[in-house]
């Protein structure tokens, strides 16, 4: 049996599952982020609480190809999932790939790896805006949510909930969920999850939940690696997904290459947009 380790962050943890499958699967032990790591000292996560540790190992257990995963207290393993941190790629490649590449396998992106989770309803559409990888410049289009606000949760942290409403002016409620597999659950019952790149972006994905990322400019590794994944937020996309009008459907052997030139096209788009912001700003001035 195969045994791993991986010293987060929690979001880090979700995109080195597809690595785990294609290597076979086994058994997973979760660090928190301080001991043992074999990396340079640069490259380290920041440090997990043990309450961490305990509920994404909740949410891991049901995963059909880890056989077991408990807390990491230096047993020895087959394969370091820390070692992804040392990558050159790490700010610029999908951090599910960066996984991959930095243990030469390969796993289809386009396919959904995390698995068993019971979907629970709270809402239809479910956000989530974390206080690291913002966007900046207001590029995003936090306004199409504007006369959807009753039909939106925000999920996270008080002070995230707070500085959210005063960023984007919106009038929505916050739910305050249990644990991180009550998050993956809740995400589950939506119609779409809308957020930045965090742990919930994270278990979005790898559900392959529709979703729209709010990218970070700095930060692009974490696109979304399917065609029910987007990055830019309008009024249409809300009707449609919504009103449940069925998305282009392929298969996923051909998903995650189409997802990756949508990516490119919004992130020239995006490039346009920023550089007529910053020339209407200096008219103005």
């Amino acid at each position: 049996m195969k045994r791993f380790k991986h010293n987060g962050n929690l979001g880090d943890i979700i995109y080195s599952l597809p690595t785990i499958i294609a290597l076979g699967g086994g058994t997973l032990y979760i660090g928190n982020g301080t001991n043992n790591l074999g990396i340079p000292e640069k490259a380290r996560p920041y440090p997990m609480t043990a309450n961490m540790v305990d509920q994404i190992i909740e949410l891991l257990k049901l995963q059909p190809y880890l056989l077991d995963v408990r807390p990491y207290n230096n047993e020895d393993v087959d394969f370091n999932l820390d070692k992804f941190r040392e990558s050159r790629f790490l700010l610029t490649t999908h951090l599910a790939a960066v996984h991959l590449k930095t243990f030469g396998v390969k796993f289809n992106l386009g396919y959904s790896w995390l698995e068993n989770i019971d979907p629970y309803y709270v809402s239809e559409i479910i956000i989530n805006r974390s206080e690291r990888h913002l966007s900046k410049d207001n590029i995003f289009n936090w306004r199409a949510l504007r006369g959807y606000e009753d039909r939106c949760l925000f999920v996270g942290f008080e002070h995230e909930y707070v500085k959210f409403k005063e960023y984007t002016g919106l009038s929505i409620k916050r739910y305050s969920a249990r644990s991180i597999l009550d998050l993956a659950r809740i995400i589950k019952g939506s119609k779409l999850f809308i957020g930045n790149q965090s742990l919930c972006f994270a278990l979005a994905e790898g559900m392959k939940q529709p979703r729209v990322l709010e990218g970070s400019y700095t930060f692009r590794n974490c696109m979304p690696q399917s065609m029910n994944g987007f990055t830019r937020l309008n009024k249409g996309l809300l009707r449609n997904l919504l009103n449940k009008k069925k998305l282009f459907y392929i298969n996923p052997l051909f998903d995650n290459y189409l997802a990756n030139i949508r990516n490119n096209i919004d992130l020239l788009l995006e490039r346009i947009d920023r550089r007529i912001k910053s020339s209407y700003k200096v008219h103005i001035i």
